[in-house]
């Protein structure tokens, strides 16, 4: 995972969730600066200990083109990484730690492995200074930021 979006890495893995979409060519809509890239089945390692994937079910990850992210692949001035999306990645990771037994790590794995941690990172949660009224796994989102150790390459920024 980058955290500009995802790219495709050869010999990268990353963690993720999947789950049933009702209508993708409404989700592939939505996810504009994206592309549908189908997972072979043999990519796919279930940590729940369910087996091996069956291939008869297919599963997309959405790529970032390449035009959508910057040059260098890592959040710049001009495309910082916001807030916003660094919630939403480990407020997914914490869920699927509280729902797992065996996903123990889930939240400290995605930040090890994320790629692009810097200073061109800013704060657009609507409230910054109470991110609790709209986030409210925000605190536990920021503990295990810190525990990361990645809150050393930046200074958060608030919007406006």
């Amino acid at each position: 995972m980058h955290l500009s979006g995802a790219i495709e890495k050869p010999g990268a893995t990353t963690n993720g969730v999947i789950y049933h979409v009702n209508d993708f060519e409404k989700t592939k809509q939505r996810e504009t600066g994206y592309a549908a890239t189908r997972v072979p089945a043999g990519k796919i390692e279930m940590l729940d200990g369910a087996g091996p994937w069956d291939p008869a079910k297919v599963v997309y990850i959405f790529i970032s083109n390449p035009a959508d992210i910057s040059k260098t692949g890592e959040p710049t001035a001009a495309i910082p990484m916001v807030q916003s999306y660094v919630d939403i990645c480990i407020n997914g990771c914490l869920e699927i730690e509280a729902q797992y037994s065996s996903a123990g790590g889930f939240v400290q794995e995605f930040i090890r492995t994320a790629t692009g941690w810097n200073a061109y990172w800013v704060n657009d949660r609507i409230y910054p200074r109470r991110p609790f009224i709209y986030v409210p796994s925000a605190s536990k989102i920021d503990q295990a930021l810190q525990k990361g150790d990645v809150l050393k390459y930046v200074q958060l920024h608030d919007l406006g």
